[in-house]
């Protein structure tokens, strides 16, 4: 009997092993079949940053690389991962090439920063644009929800170059400065040229 249980035992690690490796395969595929689809913007007329607005072609040509983070209003977890990505996205992460657009699923900006400011006051140093009908997630139906939630860096053609956090491991990180530093070395030879 103890054979015959160490039997099952061994198939049911086999499989979930096999399983296993399956899921994870089929979401690295799914991340990688994002990478350089483009995202559509082009539905939001306003971007929020404190007390002013642009457009989102004042945006994108101020620069080459935007990090996008889709949040829920009142939402806790939301709340957090906002505040967060101002902390961790220091001098070090930063480039003057780079910045960060929260697109956020509720109706007022004012509301949505007051929240955040209740749980913790920050500097709001990054763009926001308030999305009550879920356009984005409509306007984007290629990409996953799953993925999108992730959070996805985009170039200046707003085409997908990066999924995830840029702090997520060293691997994200040196993957996100290579390609912000990438840009940003070919902006300086640029300028140099015409010097």
């Amino acid at each position: 009997m103890k054979k015959r249980t160490l039997q099952v035992l061994a198939i049911i690690v086999v499989i979930g092993l096999f399983w296993g490796c399956t899921c994870h395969t089929s979401e690295k595929k799914a991340i990688e079949d994002t990478l350089n689809e483009t995202l559509d913007l082009s539905v939001f007329n306003t971007v929020h940053l404190q007390d002013s607005m642009l457009s989102i072609d004042e945006l994108k040509n101020s620069y080459d690389y935007i990090s996008i983070i889709y949040l829920l209003n009142e939402c806790s977890p939301c709340y957090q991962r906002y505040i967060d990505w101002h902390k961790k996205m220091d001098s070090e992460m930063q480039h003057g090439n780079h910045t960060v657009l929260f697109i956020v699923e509720g109706l007022y900006y004012t509301e949505f920063i007051n929240e955040i400011n209740s749980i913790e006051p920050i500097n709001n140093r990054y763009y926001v644009i308030m999305d009550p009908n879920q356009l984005f997630i409509i306007a984007n139906p290629n990409i996953p929800k799953w993925i999108i939630d992730k959070s996805l860096l985009i170039d200046k053609e707003f085409r997908v170059r990066m999924v995830g956090q840029p702090w997520e491991d060293k691997k994200k990180t040196k993957q996100f400065r290579k390609i912000c530093k990438h840009a940003h070395k070919k902006y300086i030879s640029i300028l140099n040229f015409n010097l």
